[in-house]
C-alpha cells in the first residue's frame, strides 16, 4: 500500500529555542498486514532567514499515543548540536529554499488496524523564522517561485 500527502500552501513560524515546531508536512498510513515495514520519503521545501541555520525532524505516533523521534530517524548526539533527520547550514540569501528530502525504512511495533502517523516539525537557530514551501522574502515576482512538499508512507509486507 502506498499512501501520498502534499503540502501546497506556505507557513511559517518562529523558532524557540531547539524546539521543533510544526511543518504541516505530513502521512498517516494503517498496514494491513503484521510486522510490515514502512518506507517514509519526506520531501521539504523550507527557508531561513539569510545566516540562520535550520533543520527537521521525523515524529511519529502509533495509534493515536504520543509523537516521539525515533532514534534511526535522525543524527547521533554530538556535544551540544542539537539532532535532526536534516538539516541546511547558513543560507546565502533571503530568497534561498532548500529541497530536503529523506528515504528511511521504519520498522515500527504496532498491531494491524493502528493507524500510524510520521510528520516533519521544522526549527531555525536562534529563536528565528522558519518557513514552508516559500522563502524568507517571498517575492511577488516570477523570479520567485511557489514549492511544494510532500509525504509518502510505502507499506512493505515483511
Amino acid at each position: 500500500q502506498v499512501v501520498n500527502s502534499t503540502k501546497l500552501d506556505k507557513t511559517s513560524f518562529t523558532s524557540s529555542g531547539s524546539t521543533f515546531q510544526s511543518t504541516g508536512i505530513q502521512v498517516t498510513i494503517t498496514p494491513i498486514a503484521a510486522s510490515s515495514k514502512i518506507i517514509v520519503i519526506a520531501a521539504c521545501s523550507v527557508s531561513a532567514n539569510q545566516g540562520y541555520r535550520h533543520g527537521i525532524v521525523i515524529q511519529r505516533s502509533i495509534n493515536g499515543g504520543s509523537y516521539s523521534v525515533p532514534t534511526a530517524f535522525q543524527g547521533n548526539q554530538s556535544g551540544n548540536q542539537t539532532r535532526a533527520a536534516m538539516a541546511v547550514g547558513n543560507p546565502s540569501s533571503n530568497a534561498h529554499v532548500s529541497s530536503l528530502t529523506l528515504n528511511h525504512l521504519d520498522t515500527p511495533s504496532y498491531s494491524v488496524g493502528n493507524a500510524i502517523v510520521y510528520r516533519v516539525y521544522g526549527n531555525a537557530e536562534s529563536n528565528g523564522p522558519f518557513y514552508v514551501n516559500r522563502s524568507s522574502s517571498d517575492g511577488d515576482d516570477a523570479n520567485y517561485h511557489s514549492p511544494m512538499s510532500a509525504m509518502t508512507a510505502i507499506e512493505v509486507a515483511a
